[in-house]
């Protein structure tokens, strides 16, 4: 179980770092200046005034199936990116994305 969380938590952190290397080509593709890709970037910190949907649940067996639903919610969002075609796409996509992402800790520490 303890492999899993680490590799949940690795996969995450690998995403963020790809991101900024990939950086040139998604503003080259979305037409984006810096700004508005910084914008686009920062977006998926924005729902951290949002509650995790199903991360904050004490029991063990809601928090196993939470944090599958967190997962496949992530997944999803991260999917999602390869269909941006412009900046509203690209924010909308990093806060699906960062939605999922502010869950796993609370999920991961039940």
């Amino acid at each position: 179980m303890l492999g899993l969380l680490f590799l949940s938590i690795a996969v995450n952190l690998f995403d963020r770092q790809v991101l900024s290397l990939m950086a040139p080509l998604i503003r080259d593709e979305l037409n984006l200046s810096n700004t508005e890709y910084s914008t686009s970037c920062s977006s998926s910190c924005w729902d951290d005034a949002v509650p995790d949907p199903g991360g904050n649940d004490d029991r063990p067996q809601r928090a196993r199936f939470g944090m599958a639903v967190i997962m496949l919610w992530w997944s999803a969002a991260n999917g999602l990116h390869a269909l941006a075609r412009n900046l509203w796409h690209f924010c909308t996509f990093r806060f699906l994305m960062g939605a999922g992402n502010a869950a796993t800790i609370p999920a991961e520490s039940r």
